[in-house]
Parts: structure tokens; sequence; C-alpha cells
């Protein structure tokens, strides 16, 4: 025989004791009028109390059982039951889904933060103090500008053959007597206004075998050295004149991977741009641009003509390709600086003049011999004035 202990248990509030003894009546187990039941329910809940009247006690439990009927009993169906369980796991599906999208961020947030920080120091140990004694103060802006064009260093190739030798020691010579040439260039026309124009492949890459084989420094070496050796050169120009401007664009010798499988924007000439800006980012007399609206082309106007600057390997030095990187870009630009061929040339398509510059390696190398190509390591140094176009220099090189 079952019993129920009718006196009040620990812990228990009044909801579940009333609960619990009315459940033991409908069930057979308590035969006890509700008369009795009140009595003992006042003697366990409230013995120093005015005692409540069995009505209160009943009417509270019919109406605790009638919500019960129409709801948990109801959940016990099958139907009924799957619906809310699946909806419980639903809910146990976004739980766990958003706590691993929380982690990931927060692992994602981590990882932007220290390499931000490291950035930030990186910025900082590269960067040259600027001394207050250079010569540019003293200079007056003039009525004649010049473009410093750089256009495929491939630093890093290495090559000696009977028309042509090139290594990294030869492009550091090539760039110092550019820079002597183009000063002997600012002093001829009274320059004192500057834009140095990065026309892509400043590294070698390793973009083919026979490349990475006869390349003297990896990548990263050819990074840092390109970094340097354009570094270098921007701060002995500013010696010499009132404002650089510095911008660039990449070339096909910088991607990462192979080229059917390269993104358009994932070049490394980018490296030696930023950390130009970097470096220099306590003269006042250099501005260097790392923010162009797409990494294959390079805007700025200079003395009223509005210049683009592009490596060439996405645009041929034609009219056809002229008039379709007009339409892409917009409006028509006055000039269009082309690299990638590594010559020096020069022409004009309904209005637009084009030049390109050449290659400080010059020929040489493995393709150039393959191809029966052959060239003089050349760069080229525009001047201009406030009506147009004035020279336009192909330096070439002793060595």
């Amino acid at each position: 025989m079952i019993t129920i202990n009718l006196e009040r248990l620990p812990g228990e509030n009044e909801s579940q004791y009333l609960w619990r003894i009315g459940q033991a009546k409908d069930n057979g187990i308590l035969d006890l009028k509700w008369d009795t039941i009140a009595t003992i329910l006042n003697q366990n809940l409230r013995p120093d109390e005015d005692p409540i009247g069995e009505s209160a006690y009943r009417k509270k439990y019919a109406t605790a059982k009638q919500f019960y009927d129409d709801v948990f009993s109801e959940m016990q169906q099958d139907d009924y039951s799957s619906h809310y369980l699946e909806q419980k796991r639903e809910l146990e599906r976004a739980k766990i889904a958003f706590r691993d999208e929380r982690n990931a961020w927060q692992k994602q947030n981590y990882s932007d933060s220290r390499a931000s920080e490291l950035l930030d120091r990186l910025e900082e140990y590269i960067k040259i103090p600027y001394e207050n004694d250079h010569k540019y103060q003293d200079i007056q802006v003039t009525d004649h500008g010049i473009v410093i064009c750089l256009s495929d260093w491939h630093i890093g190739a290495s090559y000696d053959s009977f028309n042509g030798e090139y290594n990294s020691d030869i492009a550091q010579d090539r760039v110092n007597e550019l820079f002597d040439k183009v000063i002997d260039i600012s002093a001829t026309h009274n320059v004192r206004s500057c834009v140095v124009a990065l026309c892509g492949d400043i590294i070698s890459g390793n973009i083919h075998r026979s490349i990475s084989i006869t390349n003297r420094e990896n990548v990263i070496e050819q990074m840092v050295l390109a970094s340097k050796i354009l570094t270098n050169f921007l701060m002995n120009l500013s010696e010499y004149f009132h404002d650089i401007y510095v911008c660039g664009v990449s070339g096909n010798h910088s991607r990462i991977t192979k080229k059917d499988d390269a993104l358009k924007d994932e070049r490394l000439d980018y490296i030696p741009l930023w950390y130009c800006k970097a470096a220099l980012s306590e003269f006042p007399n250099i501005q260097v641009n790392t923010s162009e609206r797409d990494s294959t082309i390079a805007e700025f106007t200079f003395y009223g003509k509005k210049y683009v600057i592009v490596h060439g390997d996405y645009d041929s030095f034609s009219g056809t390709d002229v008039a379709k990187l007009a339409l892409w870009i917009g409006y028509k630009p006055d000039v269009i600086i082309f690299a990638h061929k590594h010559h020096p040339a020069m022409s004009e398509c309904e209005g637009v003049v084009m030049i390109q510059s050449g290659s400080l390696g010059g020929s040489g190398d493995d393709f150039t011999q393959q191809k029966r190509l052959y060239g003089k390591a050349s760069q080229t140094v525009i001047v201009c004035d406030k009506t147009d176009i004035t020279c336009v220099y192909p330096v070439k090189f002793t060595k």
C-alpha cells in the first residue's frame, strides 16, 4: 500500500506542497475530502495565521491542474513532443554556431590586433629620422617638373651572357647613376618638383622555374633589397627637390602564385611602396601614396596634366588599349606611362601621349636570349611645364 507524507517537506514551497497533496488525492493514494485537506495544509503552512477555506485551496489546485492538462500533458504526445524537441535542437545548433562564430571573430580580432601591432612596431623600427638641414628648404618651386619612371628593376635577377650582364650589385650601381643623371637633368631645366612613378616589376620574383633558378636572392631578400634601394634613392632626391610625390603599380613578376591562379591584387610590388612610406614618414617633402583605387593603375595630376601609370601586362602600348583604358577609368588621360616591354618608346594616339619606360636590367637573361631580343638598360625621365611635356629622356647606363 502506498502512503503519502502529509507533512510539508523540507524546501517545498506552498504551490509544490498543494500540488503533491492534490495529485495524491486525484490518483486515489489519499482518501480525504478537501475540508480535511485544507485543515492539514493550514496546520503546515500557516499555523499562527487565520486559516484559508478549502475552496481557495481547491480552486488554486484546479487551475494548476487545468493548465497542466492543457499544456504539459499534450506535450507528451509524439508529434507535439517531436516538434518541440526539434525546436530545442535548432536552438542548441544556433547556440553552438553563435559560439563558434564568436570564437572565430575573437581569434581573428586577436590576430588582426597582433598583426597591426607588429606593423606599427615595424614602421617605428624602419623610420628614418629627418635632418633639418636638408637643402630642399632653400629651393623655390619653378615652372618645370619631372616624372622619374622606375620600371622593371627585377631585383634578384642574375645573368651574364654575351649581350648582357645583371645582378643586384649592378642594379644598385645603375640606380646611383640614374640619380646623378636626374640631378643633371633637373639642373638643366631648373626643375624643383618631382613625381617618382613605380611602373612595376621592382623584383624578379619566382614566377617561372628558369627565373627562380637564376635568381641570386630569394623573394624575401629581393623585397628587402629593393625596398632599401628605393628608400635611399628617394631620400637622396629629397635634398634637391621641393616636393616629391611617389606612386606605383604592380607588375606581373611580383605575383605570388602561377598566372592562372594569381589574384590581381596579390602582388608584392606594394611592399617596397609601403616600406618607403613608413621609412620616410618624417620627411616633409616626400609624399608616398599607397591607396590607389586599383592595384593595376596609378593616377596623378602634374602641372595641369592627367597622368596614368600601368605596367603593361593588362594594357598594351597601342591605340586600341588606350581607348579601352580610358573607358575603364572613366576619363581621357593626357599621358599614359607603360613598362613591361623592357625598351623605351613614345607615341601619341588621339591626343593621348604614350610613354614606355625601359628595363634596369636590359637584355641578356634567358628569355631575351631565346627570343633574340636585345636592348640596353634604361629608365625614362619626363620633363614638363605648365603647357606640355617638353622633353623625354631615355636614360641609359655606362655599365
